[in-house]
This record gives structure tokens, sequence and C-alpha cells, in this order.
């Protein structure tokens, strides 16, 4: 069954499968390891709990690691095996084996220069490096209301210098959690990088395969993209589907467009608490 929508920011959902996985709690607090910077070099983020390494692109490979949630390993080339799902036969292949692609986040680390002033106005940021922990003060050593991800954007209207030297940016956030984030880490956005796509283009059309899990946007009669999505899951429970995670399939009418936004919502057993979607 096909689900369509009208969406300039198309390539935006190109990232659910990302939001699928980020939205459940971090099981630990691991830390970012040293990376070689600014080279264009991929990593894979581990976006699950653990996943398991194996030495051959299928789930009949023999084990040769582990990875837990948070860790970040390079990414030496996609390959295609044998997939968990009908729709996604892509594996990364890792230094040491290969891991299934939806275990894991693909990122990059290019920290940027510290910025230490803002336009009067403020701008808007994107998360530039595989995380990083937000704090509840501009301070390395203050709580942590949350761990923000690679390709976050935030709206910045602070700027603050902390006790050791480092500088950390003020970010709204609609949900009303005090957030600042090591300066580093955001990459500010152009008026390049929000600007309509294909502005003069006609029959903008989102196409959403539920039974494919994929996502096409078309102008007329034109594919001009396609990507893999993850819209949400079915679970069995006691012999029985349960679909408290899939998607329900309605028509979803454009009545707002915005740069960022902080995702809540859900029940206890398919919530989600995302910022900087």
């Amino acid at each position: 069954m096909e689900h369509k929508l009208q969406r300039r920011e198309f390539l935006k959902l190109a990232s659910l499968a990302v939001v699928g996985i980020a939205a459940a709690p971090p099981v630990l607090r691991r830390p970012l390891p040293a990376l070689v910077q600014g080279t264009g070099a991929r990593f894979g983020r581990v976006a699950i709990d653990y996943g398991f390494v194996r030495a051959r692109p299928g789930q009949d490979g023999r084990i040769v690691g582990k990875v837990l949630r948070d860790d970040v390993v390079p990414i030496v080339r996609e390959v295609v095996g044998k997939g968990l799902h009908p729709s996604n036969h892509i594996w990364f292949e890792l230094p040491d084996g290969y891991i299934y692609s939806t275990a894991m986040q693909v990122v990059r680390n290019e920290p940027n220069e510290s910025l230490r002033s803002l336009p009067a106005d403020g701008l808007f940021g994107e998360v530039s490096v595989p995380f990083a922990d937000a704090r509840s003060e501009p301070n390395p050593s203050a709580v942590t209301p949350y761990r923000v991800y690679y390709s976050a954007v935030f709206q910045v209207y602070g700027v603050q210098q902390a006790p050791d030297g480092s500088y950390w940016l003020r970010v709204k956030d609609d949900a009303d959690v005090k957030l600042w984030l090591p300066a580093h880490i955001l990459r500010p956005l152009t008026q390049a990088d929000i600007a309509p796509i294909s502005p003069h283009a006609d029959g903008k059309l989102i196409v959403v395969n539920l039974a494919r899990q994929s996502m096409s946007a078309f102008e007329g009669a034109n594919e001009v993209f396609r990507t893999l999505v993850s819209t949400g899951k079915h679970y069995v429970k006691d012999g029985q589907w349960v679909d408290a995670q899939s998607t329900p399939v309605i028509t979803a009418p454009l009545w707002s467009k915005r740069i960022t936004r902080h995702m809540q919502g859900g029940s206890a057993t398919a919530g989600w608490d995302i910022p900087g979607v």
C-alpha cells in the first residue's frame, strides 16, 4: 500500500530510519572515540543496544565481534548480502567483518571552529560529529539532559565561554528543555542549505511505499530521488501481531514547515523523545 505526501524537504525523510532507531533510550553513555577528522571518511554509529559483526554478510555468517550502542567504527564499503528484511540486503563492511546496515547510522566526524559570537537573530546549526552530550549549563561537567546525534539541527541563540575555556552554544528547544552544546560540534547552516528544492518544478509528490519500505520523490512523472526508509514495525506478542509501532495509513496534508523540531509523543510502549529532528 502506498501513502502519498507533498513536502519540499523530502531529503530529510531519508533519515527516517535513523529517527526510528534513535528513539529508544541509550543503555550506555559510551564516549566518542578518537577518530580521523575532516577527511570525508564515513563511520558507522551503532544505533541499537548491541549488534554482531559477522565473517560474511548474512545472518548465517560466523560471529567475529560485538558492538554496543554508540560505538563508532570505520565503514570500508557497502555490500549486498542476505538481509534480515526483504526490503534491505545492504551490509556494511568493517575492518573486522560485516554488520547489517539497519544497526548503524552513517556519520562523519567534521568538527568546526568554535563560534565565539552570533548574528543578532542567531542561526541554525547542524551536528557534524557522530554524537555529543548536551548539557544543562555551559560547562562540560554539567548534567546531560540528552545526547545529540549526527545531522540533528538546532536553532542557536546564545554563546558562552566555560571556566575551562571551551565555548558552548545555547540552543532553542521547543520542549522547553535547557540545552547547551559544545560550539565545535555545530556547522552553521547557510541560505543554500535551506533554499527550496527545484522551486520551478511542478507536480512535486512524495510516495512512501509501506510494503517496500521505500520513499520516492517525483517532479511530475519523473522520479528524482529514492531511498529506503523505516516507517515503523509490527511485532508478535503471545502469538498475535501488535501494531503499536506500525505506521497508520492516512492522508496527511501539509500544514506547516520548519527546520527543526523536538519530536515527542507516542505511548509507553511506542514513544519517542528526540531533539533536533
